[in-house]
């Protein structure tokens, strides 16, 4: 109850919303409130959000005064109806709803309200007589009620139960009469699976399924496979299948490549090597092929490991063979390659001063079959040990750094050596000696 708003009973006045005066009207908290009270009298009055689900409550009520125009003009009753949000008639005087469910729910908008049935449809069927004496019928479509379904007689309504029976879709007539190819069959009931309007509906071509429930199976006469797709997938022409397949937008790609072993030394004989593959669909076929002249191998069965039926030896430094993996997927195709490559070892250790020749470049404690003389070396020289490093003296002439301070090493060249390899290749090797002895722990960067 306002304590001094008469509102909404009478409006207020300055009774009880007296004049203020500049430097007139003592200032108190009974001016304050008499005004707080007038607003809180408005606002409970009209209530949270009174313009509803328009912009003010003017845009409300106006079209509250339309809707209530219509009413009156119209007479009362119904004056429009519209499908999904559009008219479709107006001047309605009834409705005759047809469905197996019926929801009425209250609109948004003041005076509308929204009705849902099923999808259900009234069916008109003129079945032919193909021989004298038939009795049995058989509808397109099932009938929600078979109790509902009407038979008629050249026009003459039969009675359910004494002259027809009805039984799923089948019609069986057992009434007085004899039936002749010329009688008129007719039949009327209500199906949920109907396409509304009567006749019949035949799915055929490139869709299947009932008139509700339909399924595409094909694009201009050509299949459609049934496959499932995964994310981002199209359809694409199969010609091996002769059908449309979901096939990945971009095409199949050969994600990764790698060979076991990649590097060996020259003359080196590599049998059957081995490869990883990943793709990133399962590929519907796969091939692997050399540059080396080998036959073409079906991986298709283990697209993702697998070897090479080849057997390959290079007799010269930097020699190499290229493999590629070729994947297809339906329509598309992709490939990567990978290269096994022959090369030499560089050599590194300690010894005394004053070591030289080709075994000892071999002696040396440890080394690595590498493409280039670049290398990065751990070594730990003794108090009375040099450090060493050997490599290919086609490669020119190396640099030596400290890898922790970037320093040059000091080092010098020995002289150049005949070195064989594991497998009988020869070629000379150039021998770098430290200048001093007893550097200890150290890491040395070679290029």
């Amino acid at each position: 109850m306002a304590q001094y708003s008469v509102y909404p009973e009478g409006i207020d006045s300055s009774s009880q919303l007296p004049i203020v005066t500049d430097l007139v009207t003592p200032v108190k908290a009974e001016i304050v409130n008499r005004h707080r009270d007038a607003i809180i009298a408005i606002e409970s009055e009209l209530g949270i959000e009174p313009s509803g689900t328009y912009t003010t409550v003017r845009a409300r009520l106006d079209a509250l005064d339309g809707i209530l125009a219509e009413i009156i003009a119209g007479g009362g009753g119904i004056s429009l109806i519209l499908k999904d949000g559009v008219p479709v008639l107006t001047n309605v005087t009834s409705i005759n709803f047809i469905g197996s469910a019926l929801t009425v729910t209250q609109d948004s908008v003041i005076g509308r309200v929204n009705v849902t049935i099923s999808s259900t449809s009234e069916k008109q069927e003129t079945i032919t007589i193909t021989s004298p004496g038939q009795t049995i019928f058989n509808l397109t479509e099932t009938p929600n009620d078979v109790t509902t379904v009407e038979m008629f007689v050249n026009g003459n309504k039969q009675q359910y139960g004494v002259e027809y029976s009805v039984t799923n879709t089948t019609v069986t007539y057992a009434g007085p009469l004899t039936l002749q190819t010329t009688d008129v069959a007719e039949f009327w009931y209500i199906s949920s699976s109907g396409s509304g309007g009567g006749g019949n509906f035949t799915a055929g071509g490139d869709l299947s399924g009932t008139s509700v429930n339909q399924t595409v199976i094909g694009l201009q006469g050509r299949s459609i496979d049934s496959t499932a797709p995964v994310d981002d997938f199209v359809l694409a022409w199969s010609a091996s299948s002769n059908k449309w397949v979901p096939s990945p937008r971009t095409g199949i790609t050969v994600n990764s490549l790698s060979v076991s072993p990649s590097l060996v030394e020259v003359s080196q004989t590599v049998i059957t090597p081995s490869f990883i593959a990943s793709y990133s669909v399962t590929p519907t076929t796969a091939t692997l092929t050399d540059n080396a002249g080998s036959s073409p191998k079906n991986i298709t069965s283990t697209p993702t490991s697998f070897t090479s039926d080849g057997t390959f030896t290079k007799n010269s430094f930097g020699g190499s063979v290229i493999f590629t993996d070729t994947a297809t997927y339906v329509a598309t195709a992709g490939n990567r390659s990978v290269t096994l490559s022959w090369g030499q070892r560089n050599y590194w250790g300690v010894g005394t001063a004053g070591q030289t020749g080709g075994a000892f470049i071999i002696s040396l404690a440890t080394s690595q079959v590498s493409t280039s003389r670049n290398a990065s070396v751990s070594v730990n020289a003794g108090a009375s040990q040099k450090i060493y490093y050997a490599t290919r003296t086609a490669y020119g002439l190396p640099v030596f750094k400290d890898h922790a301070t970037g320093f040059a090493v000091a080092i010098t060249k020995s002289g150049d050596y005949s070195v064989t390899n594991s497998f009988g290749f020869v070629e000379s090797y150039q021998l770098w000696e430290s200048d001093n002895v007893g550097l200890g722990v150290i890491i040395m960067d070679v290029t």
